[in-house]
């Protein structure tokens, strides 16, 4: 009474791949786009069926098939306790919208500050000024993470 077919292609991956990328960023929302594409394709698995594939990849298997509880193992070990801001640390970036420079107020002993734009390309600021230009950067929602005090706290940021 049930009919059932065989589906494979783009259009049967493409969401199943969304859903596990949903799934990876539900249990560590600081991933970047770069970190969960990477993720993915080193948890992929190959079988008979893929046979050994190329470590660019294969035009029919790409890097191998969808390994959901590989990539959720991998993503627990990058988790640490450390994350989370138990204190509620009040902080801000400003001005936001930016439209030459940005400084944040709030937090101390800052170790790293990252620009992260949205596909996930992540440039490094100098965590010693007070005070960052925007000029190097393309008008869009960028991510602000800082790691300070052994937290990572994050927040976007547009720059005009």
């Amino acid at each position: 009474t049930y009919h059932f077919a065989r589906f494979s292609g783009t259009s049967m991956s493409s969401p199943v791949v969304t859903g596990v990328c949903a799934l990876l960023w539900e249990v560590n929302p600081y991933l970047t786009p770069r970190q969960v594409k990477e993720i993915i394709i080193n948890t992929a698995r190959q079988d008979n069926n893929t046979g050994v594939l190329p470590s660019t990849g294969d035009p029919r298997w790409g890097y191998g098939k969808l390994n959901a509880m590989a990539a959720l193992k991998e993503v627990l070990l990058l988790v640490g306790l450390d994350e989370i801001d138990y204190n509620n640390t009040v902080w801000d970036v400003y001005p936001n919208p930016a439209n030459n420079t940005f400084k944040i107020n709030g937090l101390t002993d800052i170790e790293t500050i990252q620009l992260i734009d949205a596909t996930g390309r992540i440039v490094e600021l100098d965590n010693t000024l007070a005070e960052w230009s925007t000029s190097i950067f393309e008008s869009g929602v960028y991510t602000v993470r800082i790691i300070a005090n052994k937290y990572v706290y994050q927040k976007k940021l547009l720059i005009l």
